[in-house]
């Protein structure tokens, strides 16, 4: 593999990573392409919150499996 290739995956990967947080301030939180770490966090930020909970403790799934 030559040079340009495996920058332009490092650069999609660190892509993938990249969670986006919106605090108001009302105290809503907004979040977007959150990982299962980032769900925890969240969980704790309001334990009421079910939907939340469930993202955090949830397995990870393939592509082609539909989400619990």
């Amino acid at each position: 593999m030559n040079r340009q290739t495996n920058r332009r995956r490092a650069t999609s990967s660190a892509e993938k990573a990249v969670c986006e947080i919106l605090i108001l301030p009302d105290g809503k939180i907004f979040a977007h392409n959150i990982t299962p770490t980032m769900a925890a966090v969240l969980a704790e930020l309001n334990p009421a919150d079910e939907a939340m909970s469930r993202r955090a403790t949830r397995k990870k799934t393939f592509k082609n499996e539909l989400p619990n």
